[in-house]
C-alpha cells in the first residue's frame, strides 16, 4: 500500500467525511449511497489507522470518524451516539 503524507491523509479523510456528511438526513439520498459512504469511511479509517476510540454504549461497535472529531460518533451501521471528545495524539515532526 502507498504511504501517504500527513497532508494527503488529511485530504483523503476530508473527502470521506464530506461524502458522509452530505448523505446525512437527506431524503433524496438512496440507501445504497448512504451505505457506500459508510463503507468508504470504514475503509479509509482502517487504512489511515486514525479511528476515534469511541464505542457505541449498547452495541459496542467502533466509531468510523477520526480521533478528536467534532460531533457525534458514527458506526458502520449508521448508529450515532455522543462520546467524550478525545484529542488526537500529537505527531512528532521528523526534523525534531
Amino acid at each position: 500500500m502507498v504511504e501517504l503524507t500527513p497532508e494527503e491523509a488529511q485530504i483523503l479523510r476530508g473527502l470521506a467525511e464530506d461524502l458522509f456528511s452530505a448523505s446525512q438526513q437527506r431524503t433524496y439520498w438512496l440507501d445504497q449511497t448512504r451505505r457506500t459512504s459508510l463503507d468508504l469511511l470504514a475503509r479509509i479509517t482502517s487504512w489511515l489507522d486514525d479511528a476515534c476510540p469511541g464505542r457505541h454504549p449498547v452495541h459496542q461497535s467502533t466509531c468510523l470518524r477520526p480521533q478528536g472529531h467534532d460531533g457525534d460518533c458514527t458506526d458502520a451501521y449508521d448508529r450515532t451516539w455522543t462520546a467524550p471528545v478525545v484529542p488526537a495524539p500529537r505527531r512528532e515532526r521528523e526534523d525534531e
